[in-house]
């Protein structure tokens, strides 16, 4: 899509291991086309797994994949 970034957060687990914590998963939906440096108005999120969906059919966004992976 042309017009939005979505981006996929999947907090990390404190301890030894430091495994993703798939539980707590958050996504958020960024519109482009509207001004998100001087503020937070084009920004939606965090959104659990359902809120997101919701708001991704309110959007009219389909055929989500993700294709980057960002790890620190």
């Amino acid at each position: 899509n042309d017009r939005y970034i979505i981006a996929k957060w999947v907090p990390i687990k404190r301890g030894e291991n430091h495994e993703p914590d798939k539980n707590e998963v958050r996504y958020y939906i960024i519109d482009m086309e509207l001004d998100n440096f001087h503020s937070k108005d084009g920004v939606f999120g965090p959104y659990d797994r359902d809120h997101f969906d919701s708001k991704r059919a309110e959007l009219g966004i389909q055929h989500l994949m993700f294709t980057e992976t960002y790890k620190r």
